[in-house]
């Protein structure tokens, strides 16, 4: 296989095999004649054989691919985004036909679809490769495969030496070493790169081990190397290469590399002495990070030229180019290492048609998935596109005649869109050929689709190209309004056109507009001009009553559809306040008022009480701040005191700052705070608070500066070391190369800025993050720079520095586009390298804002239950205290109820219990502050003897329902409170003692609790609650046995008996929560599985949490004789006593029939009743 040509190795014609379970195919390779007949169950559908080559990671071949080789089967031609197109690669003749404005496809049907899905193979006439047949796709055929890479991933940069990926597993790296050693020697320097002698399980890694091992090493003697010594036979895939009965005799083992007659690689494994001296075969594990993909743009007289920029884990020379969806460069089979680069024909300007939407796809190291980029709008200057649609009416004869009127590849759609174009371009519409300055260029069909049943409607662009000779001035809504009235069609290619069904749209903005609002303060809203994405918001203060959310609405839309509004959002209820009037007023006055400083003045004043600043105030600042950062001049005065309202604004109320994103003031405020820099009238850095703004020349930056805004100052650096401790962030630049941009880069202004974090930078995907650093934003001015890597070092505001086991840090940056266009954090080349003293580093490839996120380790998408656990554990904590606050209260206001044993020995559960959910409590609240400390310690220390006397006196009960339920006579004991108690109270001391002398920093080893573990705990806490358990749970089936199954059995009808299990299911739930035992959950939730385990983890917290609310139930609020008390209690404090008070029983200590109280109240009714 490996000494056939490149391109056939790429696209070898391999049988699909064993991976459908209804379908084994024989293999076969290229042949020059028709197969033979074969049966249905060796061939597949288009997608049954697509599905499985995409499984290998490959592809069904292209028709030119199928010809040349005269292989017969399905092509991998398919609709994608409208058109028929190849899925694996694009054709080179797509962008010259586009600038034509050729109504022309890579594919075009000949026939119409009659709503069935066609795909595609190639006919042969007397063995002769002809015109591509169409085909239902789910008719039967034989299928090949495109196999990509079939020759490696060369020179990867994340593998050590720029090592190759293993085609075999996907997720190793390996290399080899000509340097000749013994075996040891070999494996050391392995592992000095983080490797080990490569492991080769079977003849599935032949195909990377053929082009590893060139041809010339394996001349020039190098035909034996160490391999490692798990490497053996396990899988037979019968590769002639490859000779799968070596002999393993020995402890070394290696890999005879030899070459064969007809100059292909044959390799086999053998055995050698570990003291021979052979190079040697290496592998890593791949380490890759998030792949992405960013498009850049330059233009150059003409000429367009799209650059791909793309992370490490993108394999180079897979790029494909798309424009609005169609394919015009790559080949995802023959890696092209120049494919990163999309450049447009010359006479760009003179083809409108070229404008639109253009991205790039790669494929990832990580399992060869498909990665896009986020879309390049281009425009071409003097040109303005307009969208228009017209509704047609058909009948049902004309649908059923050409059905392929909706497929963007048909003939049908073609000729309609040729009909289109001479319609509107004719003289018949000459009053709309020119417009003010502008006159029609051309029109392009972008689609029909169905509206109703009975009515199409057709989406157009028409492109008005702008006479520089012309002075007239028109707004775009006036051209609209009279293209509207002018354009009107009777038909269209056989079609009749609806009257009135007219509509234009503008592809930059929504154009003004008003709406009804009938329970509003005001009985219309007016809406100013938005670009498409933007927020708007009326020219009236309107907002909610109840929360201050500001109502707006937003511009949707693209360049394809047009823009057009969106729905308004929000309910307008209140009037506006003072303050909100009066910055509603400053976000106007600048255009009116020739004093800035005097309107940023009023601004600062407005916002400084920045806790009763509402959702609508801090929209109503921020459009104000933006007027102002359009000024051409920022003096350092305004700077300031601009600083100074964005500094109150973004301390503001959390809600209130979140609430107001609706209105895209977190982008709005970052363009304000990269305008102001810009506009700088000198080269300086602005403090004001914890914000600040700068401009500078680059070569006054260089080689770093950080920031320091406690001290308002800014220094040079050159290392990481120069950083102080105060520092909030630091900036190294790159040394970027000499060439000829050298010059500009080092003449460059850059702007940067700081804003502490706050909640403008919240959305809904980061609620399981939390962000610890300032927001850093840092651009060069009318510079892109891409593939540069940038240091940031950012100071650690959250004390994560010892906590670090606990946090996964993540570099981010703002994405603007994100969140709907309101923005969020992005990851996309970005990376964190971790602390450098007391900063965390990230390097990132482009410029914009960046901060740093933090999340919990354990705070993976799998593990969400983790969360829900937690909400359970504090509510159900909260209840239990509650719960035994309240049991505790009852016997100290009585002092008749405490006398007995049962309720003596309740009274000492109570109160360990409550100390030790109330220790639990302050110490996760506290955990942060009091890591590291002697008082986590000693926290620690308290809640482990808590636990451990809580659960004694769990022994101590199930002794006395032992002797209350089981013995039942002769249960007498003397002095039995004192017998109990010391133990209860007095063991668990020498035993926490014990724990705290083996070690007492074993208490502060864990991330979010003070507790200990490893040995300490198993032999201090769990070896003593198993014992403790184990005995309860005896207990308890002897009581249950007893409850269930001696007594009361002589029932007097069905009634008696239903009421009858009632009592016993609630003496066996308060046995069960007396004695402790829903403990036996955290047992049980160690087993591996993890729905099992899950499963046990929410009733271990659900029941355990809420065992001193049980207490409460049953002993206190299901008790008459408590209630009673109660009762008596509040009517005596109230003065409303009116009889004497309730007799109460006085019980006996050393009468084991009245051991506990809420069981007593049970077992009453459970005898007297039947």
């Amino acid at each position: 296989m490996p000494n056939l040509p490149l391109s056939l190795c790429a696209v070898i014609a391999v049988a699909i095999q064993a991976h459908l379970p209804t379908y084994a195919l024989k293999a076969y390779g290229v042949e020059s004649s028709p197969p033979p007949a074969e049966s249905t169950r060796t061939r597949v559908t288009w997608e049954q054989g697509r599905q499985v080559c995409r499984r290998w990671n490959g592809y069904l071949p292209r028709p030119e691919v199928l010809s040349k080789w005269k292989i017969r089967g399905w092509s991998d031609l398919t609709r994608k985004h409208g058109y028929i197109q190849s899925e694996s690669a694009a054709d080179s003749d797509v962008l010259a036909a586009l600038s034509r404005n050729e109504e022309w496809v890579p594919y075009i049907l000949s026939e119409y679809t009659r709503g069935r899905n066609l795909c595609f193979v190639p006919e042969y006439i007397d063995g002769v490769p002809g015109p591509l047949a169409q085909r239902p796709c789910d008719l039967l055929s034989k299928a090949t495969c495109s196999l990509p890479y079939k020759n490696g991933i060369l020179s990867v940069p994340s593998c050590p030496k720029r090592g190759w990926l293993d085609m075999d597993t996907k997720s190793k790296c390996i290399w080899p070493d000509y340097t000749k050693v013994p075996q040891d020697e070999a494996q050391k320097m392995c592992v000095q790169h983080g490797g080990q002698l490569a492991i080769f399980k079977g003849t599935s890694s032949y195909d990377t081990l053929a082009s590893v091992l060139l041809r010339q090493h394996v001349a020039a003697g190098m035909d034996t190397f160490w391999i490692h010594a798990k490497s053996g036979i396990d899988e037979a895939e019968g590769l002639a290469n490859w000779d799968s009965t070596p002999s393993f005799s020995a402890t070394g083992k290696t890999l005879r590399v030899g070459v064969v007659t007809d100059g292909t690689l044959r390799m086999n494994r053998s055995t050698a002495q570990p003291q021979m001296q052979y190079p040697f075969i290496c592998e890593v594990p791949l380490i890759a990070g998030t792949p992405w993909l960013r498009v850049g743009m330059e233009r150059v007289g003409d000429t367009v030229t799209f650059t791909c920029y793309s992370s490490p884990e993108i394999i180079e020379g897979s790029i494909m180019w798309f424009k609005d969806g169609l394919a015009v460069r790559g080949n995802r089979v023959l890696l092209d290492p120049n494919s990163n680069t999309l450049t447009l024909p010359s006479a760009t300007r003179y083809s409108p048609y070229l404008q639109g939407y253009y991205w790039c796809e790669g494929t990832s190291l990580d399992g060869f998935k498909e990665i896009e980029s986020q879309k390049w709008l281009l425009r071409l200057p003097g040109i303005e596109t307009l969208i228009g649609s017209i509704q047609l009416n058909t009948n049902a004869e004309f649908r059923s005649e050409r059905p392929g009127l909706y497929d963007l590849s048909s003939i049908s759609f073609i000729d309609f869109a040729r009909a289109l174009r001479r319609k509107i371009t004719s003289e018949a519409f000459i009053d709309m050929q020119k417009i003010g300055a502008y006159y029609l260029s051309d029109v392009k069909l972008f689609g029909l689709h169905k509206w109703r049943s009975d009515v199409l409607v057709a989406r157009f662009a028409m492109y008005y190209r702008r006479d520089r000779d012309s002075n007239e001035v028109w707004s775009e809504k006036d051209i609209m309004a009279l293209m509207k009235k002018t354009l009107i069609l009777h038909d269209v290619a056989g079609h009749r056109v609806l009257p009135e069904s007219t509509e234009m749209l503008s592809t930059r903005a929504c154009l003004s507009d008003t709406t009804s609002f009938t329970s509003a303060p005001y009985a219309n809203l007016s809406w100013p001009e938005t670009v498409v994405g933007g927020v708007a918001i009326p020219a009236e203060p309107c907002a909610a009553y109840d929360t201050g959310q500001v109502v707006v609405r937003k511009c949707e839309g693209n360049y394809t559809v047009g823009a057009y509004w969106g729905e308004v959002q929000g309910s307008c209820t209140a009037l506006p306040s003072k303050r909100t009037l009066e910055l509603r007023a400053l976000s106007q006055a600048l255009h009116k008022s020739s004093d800035p400083l005097s309107t940023a003045e009023g601004l600062r004043n407005l916002t400084s009480e920045r806790d009763k600043l509402q959702p609508q105030d801090i929209v109503y600042a921020v459009e104000a701040l933006v007027d102002i950062a359009s000024l051409p001049k920022i003096s350092k005065q305004l700077a300031e005191t601009v600083l100074m309202a964005i500094d109150s604004i973004i301390h503001a109320n959390s809600t209130a700052l979140y609430r107001s994103r609706v209105a895209d003031t977190t982008n709005k405020l970052l363009g304000v705070m990269e305008h102001m820099a810009a506009n700088l009238e000198d080269s300086m850095v602005v403090f004001s608070g914890l914000t600040a703004i700068g401009k500078m020349p680059h070569r006054q930056a260089t080689p770093g500066i950080y920031l320091n805004a406690a001290e308002q100052s800014w220094t040079h650096f050159s290392t990481a070391d120069d950083l102080t401790k105060h520092a909030e962030v630091g900036i190294l630049f790159p040394a970027f190369q000499c060439n000829d941009s050298i010059t500009d880069i080092e003449n460059a202004n850059l702007t940067l800025g700081l804003v502490p974090q706050n909640a403008l930078f919240g959305s809904a995907s980061d609620i399981w993050y939390r962000n610890c650093t300032d927001v850093l934003l840092l651009k060069y001015i009318h510079r892109q720079i891409e593939n540069a890597t940038f240091s940031f070092y950012f100071r650690d505001k959250c004390h994560n520095k010892t906590r670090a086991m606990k946090l996964i840090a993540e570099c981010v940056f703002w994405d603007t586009q994100a969140d709907g266009g309101l923005g969020a954090w992005s990851r996309e080349g970005c990376t964190y390298i971790g602390m450098v003293g007391e900063h965390h580093r990230c390097n990132c490839t482009h410029l914009t804002s960046f901060g740093i996120m933090f999340k919990e380790n354990d705070l993976l998408e799998e593990d969400i239950h983790d969360i829900i656990l937690s909400y359970l554990t504090l509510i159900g904590i909260a209840l239990s205290m509650f719960g035994l606050l309240m049991v505790i209260l009852t016997y100290a206001v009585s002092k008749e109820v405490k006398k007995g044993v049962g309720h003596k020995c309740l009274l000492n559960l109570s109160i360990s219990l409550l100390g030790s959910l109330f220790m639990f409590a302050l110490m996760v609240t506290t955990h942060d502050a009091l890591e590291d400390s002697t008082t986590c310690i000693v926290m620690g220390v308290i809640l482990h003897y808590l636990l451990l006397v809580a659960f004694s006196w769990t022994l101590v009960e199930t002794l006395l329902q032992y002797l209350r339920y089981v013995k039942v006579l002769g249960t007498y004991v003397p002095h039995l409170m004192l017998k109990c108690g010391l133990p209860a109270w007095g063991v668990p001391v020498a035993v926490v003692a014990a724990a705290v002398s083996y070690d007492p920093k074993n208490y502060n080893s864990r991330r979010q609790l003070c507790w200990p573990q490893g040995q300490p705990l198993l032999y201090s806490f769990f070896l003593p609650l198993g014992l403790i358990l184990t005995a309860n749970l005896v207990v308890f089936s002897m009581v249950i046995y007893s409850i269930y199954c001696k007594r009361h059995q002589a029932l007097r009808s069905n009634q008696a008996q239903r009421e009858q299990a009632k009592l016993q299911l609630r003496a066996t739930v308060c046995v069960v929560f007396l004695l402790g035992l829903t403990w036996i959950f955290a047992y049980l939730s160690i087993i591996d599985a993890y729905s099992i385990r899950r499963v046990f983890e929410y009733l271990f917290v659900v029941s355990s949490t809420l065992q001193g609310f049980a207490i409460f139930l049953f002993h206190v609020a299901y008790d008459k004789t408590t209630r009673k008390l109660w009762r008596d209690k509040l009517n005596r404090w109230r003065g409303h006593v009116t009889g004497a008070e309730g007799r109460h029983r006085h019980l006996n200590g050393a009468d084991m029939s009245q051991s506990d109280p809420g069981l007593v109240n049970l077992e009453t009714q459970l005898r007297h009743r039947f």
